[in-house]
Formats: C-alpha cells, sequence, structure tokens
C-alpha cells in the first residue's frame, strides 16, 4: 500500500483497479519490464515503469543489493561516503552539546528542550506557512486556488508527510510524537508546503496535467525516480523561498 503516494486520476480506474485479483509479484515484474523495454516511448514514463518492475521483483522475494536498488528504483549511482564526515559530526556535537557523556543521549535531551510544544504547535505551523505562502506566490507563484489541510497525528514513522488529494489541495499530517526544534520549523513547513511538495504537486496539476493533458501524472510513486525528483525539489524549495533567513 506504501507504494502509491497519491492518486486523484478517474474514479472509474481506481474501482476496477480495486476489484482486481492481486497477481503474482513475478508476472508483474515481467509485465513492467517488457513494457518498459517495448512499449513506452517516454523517457520519464519509462523510468517509472521500471521502478515498478524492480518493486514488484523485491516484493517477489527477491534480495537485490544496495546499489542495484538505487539504479533500477531511483534511477541514481549510489557512492559511499566517508566516515570520517559522521565522525566529525560527532566530535563537534561531543563538544557542543550541554553535559558529559554519550552524545545520543545528550542530544536527544536537547532535542527535548528546544522542541516547540505541542499546544502551540499547531498555530506555529499555520502562522509560518501563511508567511512562506506570502513568499511563494512572490518568488516562485501559485496556481490560483490552491489550499492545504493541516493535521497533528501520532503512531507513524516520519515527522511531516504531504498526500497531495488533487484539486490543488493537499493535507499535511505533523508527528507530535516527535520533538521538532524551533530552529527547523522553516524549513519542515517549507518542504512539505510551500517551496516544497504541495508547491510542486499544484504545478504538476495546473501545467503537465490540465494544461499537458499527462493523466499519467495523476499516480504519485513513492518508490521511484518521481519520488527522488520530489525529495530534492522539497530539499531545496526551503532555501529558494526564505533565501538567507
Amino acid at each position: 500500500e506504501d507504494l502509491i503516494d497519491s492518486y486523484y486520476g478517474p474514479e472509474e480506474l481506481a474501482g476496477r483497479v480495486e476489484a482486481e485479483e492481486p497477481r503474482e509479484p513475478a508476472s508483474l515484474a515481467e509485465d513492467a519490464a517488457s513494457l518498459a523495454e517495448d512499449a513506452v516511448a517516454d523517457d520519464w514514463l519509462a523510468a517509472q515503469v521500471g521502478a515498478l518492475a524492480a518493486n514488484a521483483r523485491r516484493y517477489g522475494g527477491e534480495r537485490l543489493e544496495y546499489a542495484e536498488e538505487g539504479r533500477l528504483v531511483y534511477g541514481i549511482e549510489p557512492c559511499w561516503h566517508d566516515d570520517a564526515d559522521f565522525r566529525r559530526a560527532i566530535e563537534i556535537l561531543d563538544e557542543t552539546l550541554p553535559g558529559s557523556g554519550d552524545p545520543r543521549a545528550r542530544f536527544a535531551a536537547w532535542l527535548e528542550q528546544v522542541a516547540i510544544p505541542a499546544d502551540i504547535l499547531e498555530q506555529a505551523l499555520l502562522d509560518t506557512a501563511a508567511e512562506l505562502r506570502r513568499l511563494t506566490r512572490e518568488r516562485i507563484g501559485l496556481p490560483d486556488g490552491e489550499e492545504f489541510e493541516l493535521e497533528l497525528v501520532t503512531d507513524v514513522r516520519w515527522l511531516g508527510y504531504a498526500e497531495y488529494l488533487g484539486g490543488l489541495r493537499t493535507k499535511i499530517s505533523v508527528n507530535t510524537d516527535l520533538p521538532l526544534p524551533a530552529a527547523d520549523l522553516v524549513h519542515l513547513t517549507s518542504h512539505e508546503i510551500y517551496g516544497g511538495h504541495h508547491t510542486h504537486r499544484v504545478w504538476i496539476e495546473a501545467d503537465l496535467v490540465r494544461g499537458g493533458g499527462e493523466d499519467e501524472r495523476r499516480l504519485d510513486l513513492l518508490w521511484s525516480p518521481e519520488a527522488l525528483i520530489s525529495e530534492g525539489i522539497a530539499e531545496t524549495g526551503p532555501e529558494l523561498v526564505s533565501g538567507d533567513g
């Protein structure tokens, strides 16, 4: 179920898929590989179908090597990062954090101290989003009629999540089980909403779906090249929108 990030295409198509009997992953992988090779002329769509083939192989029990999975699912070549950089980061934390002892425990304690209190978190997010919306309109632009809805959630494994609903609307969920440092408020809000995922998706619908007739864009895949591009935009967006802070 977590393979599909969002879908806002025709209800009849969703109903037809829902009514179908599940097929074996190996059979789906073969079909996807064949489609990617023979029937898909568009490079972007072929990459998405290729990612589906790799995911089907994994669901069928095949174990892919890490680098191979990166190539097949995300269209990238993973590179090894020198552990020395991480060791240096731990040294800096050890020098900077209050107290002594295990930096992990001290970092967790610091996070709790600087976290935004739960009783003001929703209003803090809404106020931040309002200012980021103004900046986004000014610096990037937004299609008329775009909106988001915000909900605070618990018992999930992520801090923030943007589910695109279609109709230029996104549901933003923020997990109150995890501490959100005040210094990360702007980045998280921009990553999920203005400058990031919401901004990206409303322009896809406005320009590519409505403007260009690319109905395949109504389906968003999580484990795919699309997800890599989407996260890259969401990490870059905050800097583009808020500039030097």
